[in-house]
């Protein structure tokens, strides 16, 4: 029985189908460093508790991710996403989510249904944090550097998470008026 697979620093391309489904125990799973452009759907179907395939080089994720409702710790880091799904609002035990040095433009009202304690979505483009952001009352790790932000400004931001959420509150609340 297989709880954990590490292939670190490798040059896999795809991970295979037909063998995923059969870890049926898997709860660790470390792609890190290899040459995965796609994201193994069967993957979703996993009791996994921590999924890191960070340097990777993922464009998107499946709609599936959202199944992964025992999963506390994704490291998708240093990847080509520009895009994330709606569905990742389901994960609803995810704590720890590294989205750092993608491309994204874009972070969806929906991951405001996770109780994130830490998101690192620097060094990307995001220039808005979605208001709805302001829900994730867990979170005590906020790293948000290196991105085109506009609102909530740089001022606001440099103050700490107490005045970003702050901001967030006032900015859903002048959404709420129109």
């Amino acid at each position: 029985m297989i709880e954990k697979v590490d292939m670190y620093h490798n040059t896999i391309r795809g991970v295979p189908e037909s063998q995923l489904s059969e870890l049926k125990f898997l709860r660790v799973l470390n792609l890190r460093r290899n040459q995965i452009s796609s994201f193994p759907i069967e993957l979703c179907s996993l009791p996994l508790q921590v999924l890191n395939l960070s340097n990777n080089k993922l464009s998107s994720l499946p709609i599936e991710i959202g199944l992964l409702t025992s999963l506390q710790d994704l490291d998708l880091s240093s990847n080509e996403l520009s895009y994330l799904p709606n569905s990742m609002g389901e994960m609803i035990s995810l704590k720890d989510l590294n989205l750092r040095r993608n491309r994204l433009e874009v972070l969806p009202d929906e991951l405001s249904k996770v109780k994130l304690v830490r998101l690192d979505f620097s060094y990307n483009k995001v220039s808005v944090i979605p208001p709805a952001y302001r829900l994730i009352t867990s979170i005590s790790v906020l790293e948000l550097a290196h991105n085109p932000l506009t609102s909530p400004p740089a001022q606001v931001c440099t103050k700490g998470k107490l005045h970003i959420f702050k901001y967030l509150s006032a900015s859903a609340h002048e959404q709420e008026k129109v």
